[in-house]
């Protein structure tokens, strides 16, 4: 017998082992969520339903956060860093087919995918799932055709300098 099986059997219980495990170790992102993205079709000016589906994360996770006149979404807290992304694609199709390999860890579409929104739209609202509260954001509309975020800045201007960087 070899000192590893002598130390099991002379245990009469099992010792437990608690390790306590920060909220980032624990956390797996809403990745139902981002495919929902993907469905959804953005074109500029036409965000209508990409902003619903956004402004129903928020709520579920119970941010807090206002609106302007062109739809854009935001939250500005003083001395948290500022998250920012665009709402809008710049693709005229919607995607057929959505496709996932497990083993890559990667998805691709038939048609536009609008990762670039949509993926930053993904990562603000898992960051702001982590750090409710710690972070300010802005989620803007129509950025690929020139954006509307210079009206929300010209407003809030002010709050976004007292933020730590964006």
């Amino acid at each position: 017998m070899n000192r590893i099986v002598k130390y099991v059997q002379k245990q009469k219980q099992p010792v437990e082992r608690r390790v306590k495990m920060s909220k980032q170790q624990v956390f797996k992102p809403d990745y139902k969520f981002l495919e929902r993205l993907y469905w959804v079709r953005n074109r500029s000016h036409r965000e209508f339903n990409i902003l619903k589906d956004i402004r129903a994360y928020l709520d579920k996770l119970e941010v807090k956060y206002e609106s302007d006149e062109y739809g854009q979404l935001y939250s500005i807290i003083p001395n948290t860093p500022l998250l920012s992304c665009h709402t809008d694609s710049v693709g005229t199709t919607q995607l057929e087919e959505l496709f996932y390999d497990k083993n890559k860890r990667i998805y691709w579409g038939e048609e536009n995918l609008g990762c670039d929104d949509k993926n930053g739209i993904f990562l603000v609202t898992q960051l702001l799932r982590l750090y409710k509260g710690k972070v300010s954001f802005i989620f803007s509309t129509a950025e690929e055709v020139g954006g509307n975020v210079h009206a929300l800045l010209d407003d809030i201007g002010e709050d976004v300098e007292k933020c730590l960087y964006g």
